[in-house]
């Protein structure tokens, strides 16, 4: 006999915490059991790298649309597929009146120095009129997809939050490949 179990946890989790996972399998025929307790810890993504200059934040990670789960590697990107980049839980923007000017770039530069995807502020409307910070200090996100196209491997991913009133921001960095049609 054999038996398999897939477990996908909406974990309300901090980095680094530790966490138990309880299995408990039963005979239905019988009066057999079998119990199994083991620690975990939640450790950070390292596939993007991090740097903040006076904003905070809780989480940041690349989410694949289309199997919903966040992506660990820099090679399961593909072209016609939508990926979104999170931040939550961000702490430190400078407040006018109940609103946040952030600026939000994004740009995917591949290894011939050729843009693929370059956007100076995907919240365009925040330079001027501002944003709700409470619409955006829990969770916001950015969405992208890649159009097919030749490419070089590997390509480049930037984005930084930057606070206008102020110097502020958190640099997001990381390599990825793009699986190409050859």
């Amino acid at each position: 006999m054999q038996l398999q179990a897939h477990i996908t946890a909406g974990l309300p989790y901090s980095k680094n915490e530790t966490y138990k996972v309880f299995v408990d399998i039963w005979d239905t025929k019988g009066n057999g059991t079998y119990n199994l307790e083991m620690p975990f810890t939640v450790k950070e993504n390292d596939l993007l790298r991090v740097k903040t200059e006076g904003l905070e934040y809780s989480n940041v990670y690349l989410w694949d649309q289309s199997k919903e789960q966040v992506l660990t590697s820099k090679d399961n990107f593909k072209f016609g597929k939508e990926y979104l980049l999170f931040i939550e839980g961000l702490n430190g923007l400078s407040v006018k009146d109940s609103l946040v000017y952030p600026m939000f770039s994004l740009d995917i530069i591949d290894n011939d120095k050729e843009e693929i995807l370059s956007s100076s502020n995907l919240f365009n409307v925040s330079e001027t009129k501002g944003v709700s910070y409470n619409d955006i200090k829990e969770k916001f996100y950015v969405n992208f997809s890649f159009t097919e196209g030749y490419l070089s491997n590997p390509c480049k991913l930037k984005s930084v939050v930057k606070d206008l009133y102020s110097e502020n921001e958190i640099r997001i960095l990381t390599e990825i490949n793009i699986e190409t049609q050859e």
